[in-house]
């Protein structure tokens, strides 16, 4: 008998129980149905018998493989033989490197351009590059894209890249022969073993600690097409995306949540938010300051809140987290009339005016994209599912704010738009 580690891997929300052999190999039972107990074995070392035909936990079998039905063996063409043995050779070049989530499988299918992880083009200390890191080890997605930003310098352009979907060259004057500047890239994200759906359900019941099962509301938002969050944050590139500073996934902020609906309460419902402020359950719900001054059409004017003192909202909102392993999808701006929002001058001293002989400028930046986030929220003073404006709760003003205005940056043009499942009281 052979000794390992019981293990549990999550596969697209999917639960599939495995080994992990001495020398960190896997191997997968597929044919074991994931239980409550059986995830409860996760991390305990078992026995088993070569090719895992038995599994031994505690002195009980808990796996034993089904028998194996021999089916005819075809006759393969010269064609494919000669495939195969191609596939075997790269493989046996390739690093032996034990992929546990098969996300990283699909965004291999789907991506054609390859990584823009290159430790000799990080900005790292010396003693760093010389680990000789492999892009699979780094698995937490802000480390990469923020510690080991690649950086490039091309033709006296220096900068620091996450995406350049086209190969840049120049041909030689001499010569005649083309030289390549940059190759093409794009940054893979690479969440490690991640479990996402632990991480949601520990938040949920953390949250539910605090505000009770009966206060909670409990959502899944999924956005239409793509979410930007972060888009203007601080950033060694032009762009920068929100990113958990432990987990290094994308996720939303309990305050950009709370702004979008707070900023939707008052343009549906209220003149401004200096009336806004004048009510009480906005109070209650948002916070308020003791007084507020709004530019209006006929000037400025003061506005009291209701309770003339600064309150502080009675309702909590909790960072949204992904429900599943977050697709990152390079997006591209690509301004047209730079000169014109530069406030740049011709010769004379005129501004240069917007036409269409000014060459764009194109900004990279990334989105998330088929990614689910769970949304918490509740409250120790309010109901939380009581009627507050138009007879509507809050999660019905949420889900409105969400399918019409949407959240994170660029909402007018159709991103962070999507739809919130209803809610559940039970956390």
């Amino acid at each position: 008998m052979k000794k390992g580690i019981f293990i549990i891997l999550e596969e697209n929300g999917r639960f599939i129980a495995a080994i992990r052999r001495a020398d960190n190999g896997i191997i997968r039972l597929e044919d074991l149905l994931v239980t409550d107990a059986i995830r409860a074995l996760h991390g305990k070392e078992c026995q088993y018998l070569p090719k895992a035909q038995n599994v031994i936990i505690d002195g009980k079998n808990i796996y034993k493989a089904p028998p194996k039905v021999e089916t005819p063996k075809q006759v393969e063409s010269p064609k494919k033989v000669e495939q195969r043995s191609w596939r075997s050779q790269l493989r046996d070049t390739e690093p032996d490197v034990v992929i546990e989530n098969d996300f990283e499988n699909v965004l291999k299918e789907r991506r054609k351009l390859p990584d823009s992880f290159d430790l000799q083009k990080a900005q790292v200390p010396s003693d760093v590059r010389a680990l000789r890191i492999d892009k699979k080890q780094v698995d937490n997605f802000s480390l990469k894209l923020n510690r080991f930003a690649r950086f490039e310098n091309v033709k006296s352009d220096e900068k620091f890249y996450f995406f350049n979907p086209k190969k840049r060259e120049e041909r030689d004057r001499q010569t005649n022969e083309k030289r390549t500047l940059l190759n093409e890239f794009e940054i893979h994200e690479n969440y490690g073993h991640t479990n996402f759906q632990q991480i949601t359900a520990r938040a949920a019941v953390h949250a539910a600690a605090l505000l009770g099962n009966d206060n909670l509301i409990h959502h899944t938002f999924t956005p239409n097409w793509r979410l930007i969050v972060g888009l203007g944050g601080e950033s060694v590139y032009e762009t920068s995306i929100t990113l958990h500073h432990v987990y290094g996934f994308p996720y939303i902020p309990a305050s950009s949540i709370k702004g979008v609906l707070r900023s939707y309460v008052i343009t549906s419902h209220f003149v401004n938010e200096g009336e806004a402020i004048r009510d009480k359950l906005f109070c209650d719900v948002f916070g308020c300051p003791a007084e507020l001054s709004v530019e209006l059409e006929n000037g400025k004017r003061n506005f009291k809140s209701h309770y003339e003192e600064a309150r502080q909202g009675q309702v909590t909102f909790f960072d949204a987290f992904p429900t599943k392993a977050p697709k990152i999808k390079p997006d591209i701006m690509n301004p047209h009339y730079g000169d014109w929002y530069g406030n740049k001058k011709d010769n004379r001293g005129n501004p240069i005016a917007p036409t269409d002989t000014q060459s764009p400028v194109p900004v990279f930046f990334l989105t998330v994209e088929d990614t689910p986030f769970q949304f918490l929220f509740g409250s120790k003073q309010m109901k939380i599912n009581d009627p507050l404006w138009k007879d509507k709760n809050l999660a019905d003003w949420l889900k409105a704010a969400l399918a019409e205005h949407g959240i994170g940056a660029k909402t007018a043009v159709g991103y962070g738009t999507g739809e919130l499942q209803s809610p559940n009281a039970s956390g």
